[in-house]
Formats: structure tokens, C-alpha cells, sequence
């Protein structure tokens, strides 16, 4: 009978498009242009310290009488280097940075990008050395894009984070990639098959449940933690009504500004006044040294 062989090349041919595209997921990403903390006057130590896992490698960027800490996490693509230019205002107002590249980008060790299973080790990691070796029990988190998503997740494993802002936060891994796949064109419903098929590549390639990533499923679990969203009106990966959905889900105080005709990351670089007093006025809020956090410290750490 000829409709077994069929049947079984039609399965290989699946897991051969699983793998592939799960590879073009996951692969080490090329690091964005070189830049430093000097070419912006800025005194600094490049560090490295251990993720929970990896290597983690970044740049110590500290401030006379620093009025607090906070961790920059970038998101998917390239490296630590293009989120300078924020790290400049955020430091010029009285707060130390630590930047580092997550794994499998930029000077960090790493083959694969996970999207939170592992990264989250690498921001804990971070929050590690920041108390071990600069003497920082509390920090702020200014995630983007993925890096929104995996601050989320370890301000939910950890009693030492005072505030967050999230720039562009995906709610589910699934349905990001999906939008991903839906912006180079491809239709419905083909869209929705090659997203199953690459998330499930992903997940056989890094022995991981990538397919389950979800800021959402631990919005719940984030205590006593006020949370700032940034979205783009016209984002392109992540919808309001998702961010809404979110944010629904959280104990604490937050609040969403919506970047007004701009897609994906673009705040920063389209409404830069209007960005950075919504950072330092968040970070002036809740996250000082004389500020006392009445932190839940019941929840269970990882």
C-alpha cells in the first residue's frame, strides 16, 4: 500500500520544516555595532559574572551618589550595545546600569536564544552579582522586548526587584512569533501551521517547553512589584488588547503609555522627552535608596 510511504514522507518533510525554522528561532544572533560606555563620557567596568547556567558579560556603568539600580535587558536581536543610548539619560539621573548581553548574544556565552527559559538565569545571575559584588540588594529592571519578558519572569522569582518597565512585552511566545511570521507575508491559516512547526523545532532542538513561554502565566505571581508598560500604538508583534490582558493579571500597581505612532521599540527613538520622564518618573517613584519596599517575601524563591 502506497499510502504509508506517503504518509511517512509527509511526516519527515514536517519535522524537517520544524527543525529548520525552529534553528532560524534559536540560533546565535549577530551582535549589533560595537559601542562603549566611553564614547559617551560615561566611568565604567566591564564585568563578567555567571549566569545560573552561562558566561554573562556587560558593562558595570556606575553613578556618584547613586540614587539607585537599575538592570537594562535587551531584547532578541543583536546585542547590549544598541541600548546604550537610553543608558546615558538613566544614568545622567542618578542611578547606576548594569548591561549585559544575554546568552547567545553579543561577548555572552551561549548557542541558543530561548525567550525566557533559560534567560531568566541570566538576569537572576545578574541580580546575584549586583548583591555580591556591588553590594545592591535592590534593583530596577528596564526590560525590552523579550528582555520585558524575561524581567517579568525573574521579578517573579526574586525578593530584590522594586520596579519594572517593560518596553514591549510580548504576552504569549506563541502568538509573537505567529505576528512575526504574519508581517513577511504569509497568510492565514499557513501562518498558524509554520508557527506550531517552528516553536515545536525550537523546543526538540533546546530540550526545552518553549511553546509554553508566557509573561502572562506569571503576571499573577509577580508581588508587591509596580510594573510600567511601554507600548506602541502601532506594534506590529504585540497587541494592546494582549498588554491589557497582562497587566489585568497583576497584584501591584502599574500603569501602560502608549507611544503614539510608533511601531515596535520605537519610543525611545521617536518621543524621547516623553520616554525618559516616564522611565525617571516611575524609577523616582519606587525605586530610591531611602525608599522602603513592603516586599511580600512569602512566595517562593527559584
Amino acid at each position: 500500500m502506497i499510502i504509508f510511504p506517503v504518509i511517512g514522507l509527509i511526516f519527515m518533510l514536517l519535522i524537517a520544516i520544524a527543525l529548520m525554522s525552529g534553528n532560524m528561532l534559536i540560533k546565535r544572533r549577530t551582535p549589533d555595532p560595537a559601542d562603549s560606555p566611553a564614547n559617551y563620557s560615561l566611568p565604567f567596568e566591564a564585568v563578567i559574572f555567571p549566569s545560573r547556567y552561562k558566561a554573562m558579560r556587560g558593562w558595570w556603568i556606575p553613578a556618584e551618589k547613586a540614587r539607585g539600580t537599575v538592570i537594562m535587558c535587551h531584547g532578541q536581536n543583536g546585542s547590549m550595545d544598541a541600548d546604550l543610548p537610553q543608558a546615558v539619560p538613566i544614568h545622567d539621573a542618578g542611578y547606576n546600569v548594569l548591561m549585559f548581553n544575554m546568552r547567545a548574544h553579543g561577548t555572552s556565552d551561549g548557542k541558543h536564544v530561548t525567550f525566557g527559559v533559560f534567560e531568566k538565569e541570566d538576569l537572576l545571575g545578574a541580580i546575584d552579582f549586583l548583591r555580591a559584588e556591588k553590594g545592591v540588594e535592590h534593583v530596577a529592571i528596564l526590560g525590552m522586548s523579550m528582555g520585558a519578558g524575561v524581567a517579568m519572569i525573574a521579578a517573579a522569582l526574586s525578593h530584590h526587584v522594586d520596579a519594572l518597565i517593560l518596553d514591549g512585552i510580548f504576552e504569549r511566545f506563541l502568538t509573537t512569533v505567529q505576528a512575526g511570521i504574519r508581517n513577511r507575508g504569509i497568510p492565514r491559516p499557513l501562518d498558524t501551521v509554520l508557527t506550531q512547526l517552528a516553536v515545536l523545532g525550537a523546543a526538540l532542538l533546546t530540550n526545552t517547553r518553549m511553546y509554553q513561554v508566557s509573561p502572562l502565566l506569571w503576571a499573577k505571581h509577580l508581588k508587591d512589584v509596580p510594573v510600567l508598560f511601554i507600548h506602541a500604538e502601532n506594534d506590529q508583534f504585540v497587541s494592546l488588547e494582549g498588554l491589557q490582558r497582562l497587566a489585568a493579571d497583576l497584584n501591584g500597581e502599574h500603569k501602560i503609555w502608549i507611544a503614539r505612532d510608533c511601531k515596535h521599540r520605537e519610543g525611545f527613538s521617536k518621543h524621547r522627552e516623553a520616554y525618559l520622564a516616564e522611565v525617571t518618573g516611575w524609577l523616582e517613584q519606587y525605586h530610591t535608596n531611602n525608599r522602603t519596599q513592603g516586599r511580600d517575601t512569602s512566595r517562593p524563591l527559584y
